[in-house]
């Protein structure tokens, strides 16, 4: 069977039945697909999301654990109980559709014993984890009895039946839908050949000559204007850095220091009066620092090499730690490919969209899911969401430079991150999207190129 079980089963509707799970027992859960690929998280511990799943060789000992699990379920057990290597138990129970063996649920990140505080000590010295904060998300670990989890796996087991039959249903569907649009292909098939042929006919040599010529003729225009463009842009980057800055501190600093002089002589407008020119002030010299970054990233930008991109994603989870915890974001990813990249763009890069990801959010916590797929010529990432989401038809207005969707007021920003985005994957040679719909959340797809001398 070539169907993935995203393909036959709605994940959305999964996940909320599964939060519902967890909200009711405290139990995490997951599906997995059977190459390891998280598709539904629940209730994780912060010992897994935040140390376990994050630096890349406990991450490793996750997958290989998961792993181990399906490989089990695959020879036919009910559901089997396994301690992963990072010292926590998890039990899985497979997912059967027609006789077909195409994902596993999970509850786990629990113990069945009281810890052995010496194992997870050492744990924490081998892999650099700061050691009170590990233990201390350690102690938040349930310690579930085998009757407890015996319990569970009788409701999930039923479950896993439930779903395995409700992607039957949907799987008889989709076969009865491919085979009316085979009919309405194979109708068709003769009359588009037809109409290539017409197409075919209608096009002179000559003129295909002469469009190219012109085409030629306009592309070296448009790559003489684009450099006059370019030039200008540095050299009034360069004005805004050295000649603008000065002129705006002195009327911050002014400003501020008018109010500390005469504080007591100026009333309520006044000083509201004196916040607007300072927040104005400082306002200018973020966009102003914005420009500047923005015009220097094809000027300027770092040497490629060979990188494995999986640190770079570590260190940018370094970055935006307090804002994962201040959100309680939770942000899973497939393993990332080793390519020649400018490090510092592509830590930038996965900084901006994750930043947008947890912070376009209004009643829930945020749920990045980073996936990654190789193509013939480049590799294909999605950085998705569940945020806000975007009107489609704005879906281009927001990777030009300054162009906002919400007032400061409600997400703040200057409006130049996602074309900074844009820059820095055209200098690596590809292309970014999005797709996305108001409330459903949002996903923004970008290539990097295979070829070693992109962004030269």
């Amino acid at each position: 069977m070539n169907y993935h079980i995203s393909d036959i089963i709605n994940i959305e509707k999964l996940q909320s039945l599964m939060q519902k799970f967890t909200d009711a027992t405290g139990t995490g859960t997951a599906v997995l697909d059977l190459k390891g690929n998280v598709l539904v998280a629940s209730g994780w511990q912060d010992i897994c999301t935040q140390f376990h799943r994050v630096h890349h060789e406990t991450k490793k000992r996750c997958s290989e654990s998961d792993v181990a699990l399906a490989n089990q379920l695959g020879k036919g057990k009910k559901y089997n109980v396994y301690r992963c290597l990072n010292g926590l138990v998890d039990v899985a129970i497979p997912i059967n559709i027609a006789g077909n063996h195409i994902a596993n649920l999970f509850i786990g990140q629990f113990l069945s014993e009281e810890p052995n505080q010496e194992f997870f000590r050492k744990q924490a010295k081998r892999y650099g984890f700061n050691e009170k904060e590990y233990l201390l998300a350690l102690s938040k670990v349930p310690v579930l009895s085998d009757d407890d989890v015996k319990l569970k796996m009788e409701y999930l087991s039923d479950l896993a039946v439930f779903i395995g039959g409700a992607g039957l249903s949907n799987l008889q569907l989709q076969k009865l839908t491919e085979e009316l649009e085979q009919r309405i292909e194979e109708r068709t098939h003769d009359l588009k050949d037809a109409q290539v042929a017409a197409v075919k006919m209608m096009q002179d040599a000559e003129e295909a000559r002469q469009s190219a010529e012109k085409a030629n003729e306009n592309l070296k225009i448009l790559m003489v204007e684009l450099k006059r463009s370019n030039e200008e842009l540095e050299q009034f980057a360069y004005v805004a850095s050295h000649d603008l800055q000065e002129p705006l501190r002195m009327v911050s600093s002014y400003t501020q220091l008018l109010e500390r002089r005469y504080k007591d002589r100026l009333d309520d407008d006044a000083h509201d009066f004196i916040n607007y020119a300072v927040d104005g002030a400082n306002r200018m010299q973020r966009l102003i620092n914005d420009l500047l970054s923005f015009s220097r990233i094809t000027t300027r930008g770092g040497e490629f090499k060979t990188t494995d991109l999986n640190p770079i994603l570590g260190q940018t989870l370094v970055n935006l730690q307090q804002r994962i915890n201040d959100t309680h974001a939770i942000i899973v990813n497939d393993e990332l490919p080793t390519l020649a990249v400018d490090a510092g763009q592509i830590t930038r890069l996965f900084q901006n969209l994750l930043d947008n990801g947890t912070k376009f959010q209004v009643d829930e916590a945020p749920r990045i899911h980073i996936t990654v797929k190789e193509q013939d010529s480049d590799w294909l990432f999605c950085f998705r969401d569940n945020g806000i989401g975007i009107d489609p038809q704005y879906k281009d207005r927001i990777f030009v430079i300054f162009q906002r969707l919400h007032s400061k007021t409600d997400f703040p920003g200057t409006g130049i991150g996602l074309a900074v985005c844009k820059r820095i994957v055209e200098r690596h040679g590809g292309k970014i999207w999005v797709e996305s719909e108001l409330g459903k959340g949002t996903s923004f797809y970008f290539t990097i190129s295979k070829r070693k001398d992109t962004g030269k």
